[in-house]
């Protein structure tokens, strides 16, 4: 029978994996196997251990999302020879303090890092008791930005309502994270990097981008952008719009109002027309013409004496700067 079915001898072993520092890159890690190993590294060291294949799932991730200190489950596909190993999945605990001269632990005493918890992730289990991306979000909202109208808004508060299990979170030891939460009434998804920028989904559709540095967005071909609403846009430095081409802005009513100087400048002909009346008001007007001034009208009115303040547009508010500290993980 043996020789008809090669894996018909296949034997099965739990234990932990001890490195996963895979020379040639191949997802490989090396697992000292329990009731098959040794635990005195003295005379089983780590580095003999044999390197054990992990079978990829349909994501078929590039690097495996194990940690030395993780317990596995597999088999040997060589039976009782025990040199061919294959790891098939992970298995999580509650590991207590580890330790790092005795095997099936990890050898650099750095894992876990969390002793007496879980190993699945907090965001999933509703564990907010320690530093973490929800509580990071919440604690550092933009709120109070002011508008060119003179009214202001807020970045809204995370959604995060999680109940095991329907949050479903990948949590890597680096500080990445990627929630799919399906927590009724409670909807979310979340990418979130270590440095703290994130996207979030929240549970009415809204969508927060958060960039803890600087954003870009290029698009080789043309750009649609459509707001159903009020659409704000502030910014504390300079703000720089430039055409190659045609620059047309439309509205029912156009507001620009300067704090301080207002400069229109075009290199060839320049025209101001209104179906009404046209209005020009200022503490001092000043009007310079090159070889002709024409002025058209059916009736020319001017008027010396004490000059009055113009009465324009309030000054815009002023913007306060935005600092978001970093996420420490």
């Amino acid at each position: 029978m043996t020789s008809i079915v090669p894996f018909y001898g296949l034997v099965w072993f739990v234990g932990v994996i001890e490195d996963i520092n895979d020379p040639l890159g191949l997802n490989r890690v090396r697992v000292r196997c329990l009731h098959f190993h040794t635990e005195d590294r003295t005379s089983l060291p780590t580095d003999e251990l044999p390197w054990a294949s992990i079978l990829n799932g349909a994501t078929h991730m590039s690097a495996p999302n194990y940690l030395p200190g993780d317990y596995v489950m597999g088999a040997f596909l060589d039976g009782k020879q025990a040199q061919q190993p294959i790891v098939l999945g992970s298995l999580d605990g509650i590991p207590g303090p580890q330790d790092k001269s005795r095997g099936f632990s990890d050898p650099s005493g750095v894992y876990p890092k969390v002793v007496n918890k879980p190993t699945t992730s907090p965001l999933s289990r509703a564990d907010l008791s320690a530093n973490n991306p929800i509580s990071y979000t919440r604690e550092t909202i933009v709120s109070g930005v002011p508008t060119a109208s003179g009214d202001s808004w807020s970045e809204p508060k995370s959604g995060y309502n999680a109940k095991y299990p329907q949050n479903h979170v990948i949590h890597t030891d680096g500080g990445n994270v990627i929630e799919l939460d399906d927590t009724s009434g409670s909807e979310r998804i979340q990418i979130f990097h270590a440095s703290g920028t994130f996207t979030e989904v929240h549970p009415d559709g809204s969508v927060v981008h958060r960039a803890v540095g600087s954003r870009y967005e290029i698009a080789a071909n043309d750009m649609n952008i459509m707001v159903g609403g009020d659409c704000n846009i502030t910014a504390t430095g300079n703000m720089n719009l430039l055409a190659g081409k045609d620059l047309t802005i439309g509205g029912q009513n156009i507001t620009i109002s300067a704090a301080q100087s207002l400069k229109v400048t075009s290199q060839q002909e320049a025209d101001i027309k209104s179906s009404a009346q046209l209005n020009i008001e200022g503490t001092g007007v000043s009007v310079s013409a090159g070889p002709t001034f024409a002025v058209d009208a059916d009736s020319i009115e001017i008027e010396c004496g004490e000059s009055q303040p113009a009465q324009g547009a309030d000054k815009p508010p002023t913007v306060p700067a935005v600092s978001i500290p970093k996420f420490q993980s």
